[in-house]
């Protein structure tokens, strides 16, 4: 039974860096699944008719936060962006809280039936004005046996399989480069957009030995969501590790309602798997995964998974 968390996007492959098998592979079921997001943006939309109606009622601040968030949609550059939201939070962070009040929209519930779609997710609502979903998953290193022939796997080795929800669009796609897994999605029409890119390398450990498997990487992810036309959200998760067998993790998510703008990173700069295991035939494998929704093209609400620095051996004993 595979252990990983589904979550998938469009192709920008670099020819050298790895083989596109032709094979079409099954995403796992997990906590990070389109459906599962499509139905937070369900719990989001209730909301989106009483915010607009306590936003209209004053009509200089929603003014001037329309402004400010139709600026943010259209920078490109993340750090950029980050900056902004800051600043837009700051700016409009007290009105949006009494826009919130008298339109009853109580995160604390909302995170209440947010957490029954993303089991195992802890939450943070942050003062007041959106919601941070977090989960960690981190396994004990088990000890190598002994070394006697070490193999280091490349990024040149895996297979790679390539999934994306809404075509190949601009800004948006699968890379692989210098030694990067490199996924990013933006809600590029209505409803949710998902990419995600599947690395897999399959090996036999021979009857008579064992094979201590050793897998790192830098897991990098980016979380933006734009409330201009209704709740939105976005989702980034990356992983890797001996499939079904041993793997580490990190999730990253963010929602907002209608009229607002949040962004979050989700970094492990230190992540590693070891496992020693027995004669059998196995998968290395490393998923990035990125999916975005809201009502409408929103360019702002994007999000980009990374596995950098990716390395791997298998020392095997006979």
């Amino acid at each position: 039974m595979r252990y990983f968390t589904s979550l998938a996007i469009s192709v920008a492959l670099l020819t050298l860096a790895a083989p596109v098998t032709t094979f079409a592979k099954t995403l796992p079921a997990t906590i990070y699944s389109p459906a599962s997001q499509t139905k937070a943006r369900a719990i989001l939309a209730r909301h989106d008719g009483a915010i607009a109606q306590a936003l209209a009622a004053d009509p200089v601040l929603k003014a001037a936060m329309d402004k400010d968030l139709k600026a943010i949609a259209a920078m490109t550059d993340p750090k950029q962006r980050q900056a902004a939201i800051a600043a837009f939070r700051a700016k409009h962070g007290k009105g949006y809280k009494k826009a919130l009040l008298a339109a009853k929209f109580d995160w604390n519930l909302t995170v209440a039936e947010l957490s029954r779609l993303y089991p195992g997710m802890r939450f943070r609502i942050v003062d007041g004005l959106y919601a941070v979903g977090y989960k960690d998953d981190d396994g004990t290193p088990a000890p190598p046996g002994p070394v006697k022939t070490t193999t280091d796997v490349r990024l040149a080795d895996f297979a790679m399989d390539i999934q994306q929800s809404c075509g190949a669009i601009s800004g948006a796609g699968v890379t692989i480069s210098g030694g990067t897994l490199d996924t990013s999605v933006w809600a590029a029409e209505a409803g949710v957009c998902s990419n995600s890119g599947y690395l897999t390398y399959d090996f036999t450990v021979p009857a008579g030995a064992t094979t201590a498997v050793s897998m790192s990487a830098e897991l990098r992810n980016e979380v933006f969501a734009l409330g201009i036309l209704g709740g939105a959200a976005s989702d980034a998760s990356g992983f890797f590790g001996v499939d079904g067998i041993k793997t580490v993790a990190k999730f990253c998510s963010v929602f907002v309602g209608l009229a607002w703008a949040a962004s979050e990173e989700c970094n492990d700069l230190d992540a590693s798997v070891t496992k020693t295991l027995q004669p059998g035939t196995y998968s290395l494998t490393a998923l990035t995964f990125t999916s975005a929704g809201t009502v409408g093209v929103v360019s702002g609400t994007n999000a980009r998974a990374r596995i950098k620095l990716i390395k791997a051996s298998l020392s095997q004993t006979q």
